[in-house]
């Protein structure tokens, strides 16, 4: 017996030795990666259902019992960016947004998308000897896919899987804040401030905090629509939309670098700058210190929506305000890197999670807009016409959500909406600039 157990704290030993080493016998103990569809993505950005689903789904359709689909998720494009490159980029489907899909592409990090295997989403505009595979307007919105990044040549190498806007979150139990930020717009988060918002200044108490986001990119969107307030607001239609993407695409200067971080300097000494979803937990929080903050759509709406769930009738108390002057369209694509291993499954993925049955059940779980017209269009019946769910709530309210999940039936949000672009190497001012900016005013 006592053989017998040192031979088995040997084997054990030599397990513990193989596992912390990095090596594994992949045919003993899992499916192997030839049978694994490695999907990086953003946190909370898939039904967990709907994984399960599509991994039993391809094992009927390829009839592979051992097919498994691993996620591994992220915070951030930075992030997305470093585990495809410091971290070995072992992946066949990625989730970048705008400008890192434009990144990738000059990288050479992305290959082009096989639209043939697409199905619905796509329909044949040339000739059956020499096809020409384009977006079904029909069946995605092309207000979105009209924005999605292309290669030099004209490929496909994303499909928009989720979108949305960046607004500025308010609860409207401190009196007179939600109108006084509808009207200042992003130059409310300056409350103190008085030459930006001269009637504006010390509404807040010290002790009620505005927040804004710890990124760069993010950062340098409200600065332009802070700085260009005054022009925006005088423009409408299409030399909004214009200027607006021009000022989400131009390269910062030093100049701009410099008045960027004059302006974040004069923020609030109690602004909180958000780490992840940090700042939804403190919304989520009765304690009403945290008021206002600059946040995505997405955020917003699970504030919006789920927060009943932790602090009875709380939903009610805030809104998502998309400021007059302009707002960043943020567009999560689907991407198959250069050295994905399942290609033809990683295709399979975006067809299936792209059918309307399992975006309307995607953009529930996510509180995401969704691309896909078909799933638009039945789950916004179903808020308007069927859900028990605004019971209660007043119709400006009711509205104010709306907007916020379904831009793309408010045209007025589109045309004052602008995606940022990537700055190439040969801009003045390299990307980590941006970032590095921030640290300086976060102290």
């Amino acid at each position: 017996m006592k053989n017998l157990s040192k031979a088995f704290a040997s084997v054990v030993l030599i397990l513990v030795l193989i596992v912390g080493s990095g090596l594994t016998f992949v045919g003993c103990f899992g499916p192997g990666r030839d049978n694994t569809l490695r999907l990086a993505n953003w946190n909370f950005f898939l039904c967990p259902d709907l994984k399960a689903e599509f991994q039993t789904y391809w094992r009927e359709y390829t009839g592979n019992s051992r097919f498994t689909v691993v996620e591994e998720n992220f915070s951030s494009n930075s992030e997305l960016h470093n585990m495809m490159t410091i971290g070995g980029g072992d992946f066949d489907l990625v989730v970048p947004s705008d400008y890192m899909v434009e990144r990738l592409i000059a990288e050479n990090r992305l290959q082009a998308l096989d639209m043939s295997l697409l199905g619905g989403l796509t329909r044949n505009t040339g000739t059956t000897a020499a096809p020409n595979y384009q977006f079904d307007p029909s069946v995605i919105d092309a207000n979105i896919t009209s924005r999605i990044p292309r290669g030099s040549q004209g490929q496909h190498f994303a499909v928009p899987y989720l979108y949305g806007t960046m607004g500025i979150i308010v609860d409207t139990r401190v009196d007179g804040l939600l109108s006084a930020v509808e009207h200042y717009g992003w130059a409310s988060l300056w409350n103190s401030v008085a030459t930006l918002t001269p009637s504006w200044t010390n509404f807040l108490e010290r002790n009620q905090m505005v927040s804004t986001k710890e990124i760069g990119r993010e950062n340098f969107a409200i600065a332009q629509m802070v700085l260009n307030r005054t022009e925006l607001l005088a423009l409408s239609g299409a030399a909004l939309t214009t200027r607006v993407q021009e000022l989400m695409g131009a390269a910062p200067d030093t100049q701009f670098l410099t008045e960027m971080e004059a302006l974040l300097n004069q923020l609030p000494g109690n602004t909180f700058w958000e780490v992840g979803d940090d700042t939804l937990e403190r919304f989520m929080e009765d304690s009403a210190e945290h008021v206002m903050g600059a946040e995505w759509s997405v955020s917003a709406g699970f504030v919006m929506r789920w927060s009943d769930e932790y602090i009875e009738d709380h939903s009610s108390n805030f809104q998502f305000v998309i400021p007059r002057e302009g707002t960043n369209l943020w567009i999560n694509n689907l991407v198959i890197p250069t050295g994905a291993r399942q290609v033809t499954a990683a295709h399979g993925f975006i067809e299936w999670i792209s059918r309307p049955e399992n975006a309307v059940r995607n953009m529930d779980f996510t509180m995401t807009s969704t691309p896909i017209i078909e799933a638009t269009t039945e789950l916004y019946e179903y808020f308007t016409e069927e859900s028990e769910w605004f019971a209660g709530q007043t119709p400006a309210w009711q509205e104010n959500f709306l907007r916020m999940l379904f831009p793309s039936s408010r045209p007025d949000i589109f045309a004052r909406a602008g995606v940022f672009r990537h700055f190439p190497g040969t801009s003045s001012v390299p990307m980590t600039a941006l970032d590095d900016l921030i640290t300086r005013v976060r102290g």
